[in-house]
């Protein structure tokens, strides 16, 4: 068993050691007593040896600080790394949406053009029409036809005359609720009677399923010059007069060639008069 005399030994021992940092406290103490009081007797007192501990400190903060700044700098790096990454898709999305708009803002210049070469005609004021996309050429070796986007639920009738911004494309031969077939000018079967510009000479262009159609009917003493300009006559009920045509291309004896005004390949949209007073067409039932 351990002895009353050697626990109280060590109790002393101990209490002793406890004790011993006080007269280091109290020195420090001291000290920082006297410094204050200098300093609030005499501030410019101190100040070489504050510049002095401050000179002597600095590379000792630097050193302690650089982990520190090392580590804020790789969190900054990292955050912004993060926020760029953000920022890019931000902005990839943006141009993508952007380029779709572009893209759709070039479809709506080239469809506007393509509806404002409708106007090149001046329709008369009494006349009525339908506008309707040219969805395709159906035009082969024997045959020259068109569809288009409008039937009969948009008042659309067999035998309308159908226009371009040009000119006179054909007329409306079959009919469906939401296209029609148009029978174009170059077709064998098509017929459009017109007269010369600035004359009163009558003639007929007849199709040949050939780009360029042939004029007939005319009178025998009839003179034609390349360029001579062929309007609609309005005889026959089925197109109104005024309507262009075509121009004289070439003339080779007794045959006379016309080239249309009207271009398929050209062409996005059509116009269909829809108030052709035509007896024809009103008989039909």
């Amino acid at each position: 068993m351990i002895k009353r005399t050697q626990i109280k030994s060590v109790a002393r021992t101990a209490l002793v050691g406890d004790m011993s940092f006080i007269p280091g406290a109290v020195f420090f103490l001291c000290v920082s007593s006297v410094l204050v009081i200098l300093s609030a007797v005499n501030p410019s007192l101190l100040s070489s040896a504050r510049v002095a501990a401050q000179d002597t400190l600095a590379p000792v903060l630097m050193a302690v600080r650089s982990p520190f700044d090392a580590v804020a700098d790789m969190i900054g790096d990292a955050t912004g790394l993060a926020a760029l990454r953000a920022e890019n898709e931000r902005l990839v999305d943006e141009n993508t949406r952007l380029r779709e708009w572009y893209q759709q803002a070039l479809a709506l210049q080239v469809e506007n053009k393509a509806l404002q070469s409708l106007l090149r005609i001046k329709l008369a004021p009494e006349l009525e029409f339908k506008t309707a996309r040219l969805l395709s050429d159906m035009s082969s070796a024997y045959a020259k036809s068109a569809i288009i986007s409008a039937g009969s639920d948009d008042g659309l009738k067999e035998g309308f005359p159908v226009l371009s911004g040009e000119g006179v494309l054909g007329r409306i031969v079959e009919l469906g609720h939401h296209s029609a077939r148009v029978l174009m000018l170059t077709d064998l079967n098509a017929r459009i009677p017109v007269v010369m510009e600035g004359s009163n000479t009558h003639a007929i262009v007849a199709g040949t399923n050939d780009t360029q159609p042939i004029l007939t009917h005319m009178p025998a003493d009839t003179r034609f010059q390349i360029g001579d300009r062929l309007l609609t006559s309005g005889l026959g009920g089925v197109y109104p007069a005024g309507l262009p045509v075509g121009v004289v291309s070439s003339v080779k004896g007794t045959e006379v060639r016309v080239t249309p005004y009207t271009d398929v390949a050209h062409i996005q949209f059509v116009r269909v008069i829809t108030n052709v007073e035509n007896p024809h067409l009103e008989s039909r039932p």
